[in-house]
């Protein structure tokens, strides 16, 4: 039977594969959930921004007056800095499948439905800049992903491995 095991860390691989020396037959194949998943998803005609481009374009994105209310710096250094946190708050709603009207609708971000709502006009802008050029993000892989089966048929089994908490998108 040919596996896969998927583990979180480099760390839990290295003490399997100690656990696996004492083991006589077909080993089974380790890696790490990232790259798992990047073996698995496929992204039709679209190529994963580098993340030099992520910045640049997520700055060129906030080029709108509303912008200046969220009082964010965008001189390229101190951009830098923030957009990691924009970034991963918009990983992290589409991971989770949560919308920006959902946070508005939300009892405890109604006080920042302003902000919600350039945030959005944000994200839109960095879809569209990423689009325009062919590229994609990792905050938008839930929407336009394909499967790869032909990798996944090649294990008769798959183990995953948790230490942690998994997104919506990524349990389904």
């Amino acid at each position: 039977m040919k596996t896969v095991e998927i583990y979180p860390t480099s760390r839990a691989i290295r003490v399997r594969r100690e656990q696996l020396k004492e083991h006589n037959g077909f080993l089974p194949t380790l890696m790490r959930i990232d790259e798992f998943e990047q073996r698995t998803i496929l992204i039709p005609e679209l190529i994963m921004v580098n993340s030099l481009q992520r910045i640049l374009l997520l700055k060129d994105a906030s080029k709108f007056n509303s912008f200046q209310k969220l009082k964010i710096n965008r001189d390229l250094i101190r951009f830098f800095t923030k957009s990691d946190s924009i970034l991963k708050f918009f990983e992290e709603l589409s991971h989770e499948e949560v919308s920006f009207h959902d946070l508005i609708n939300g009892d405890a971000y109604v006080e920042f439905a302003e902000h919600i709502e350039i945030l959005e006009e944000l994200f839109e802008n960095y879809r569209n800049l990423l689009a325009s050029k062919g590229l994609t993000d990792r905050a938008f892989l839930p929407h336009n992903y394909q499967i790869n089966s032909g990798f996944i048929e090649t294990y008769d089994r798959l183990e995953l491995f948790l230490e942690g908490y998994m997104s919506y998108f990524e349990l389904s």
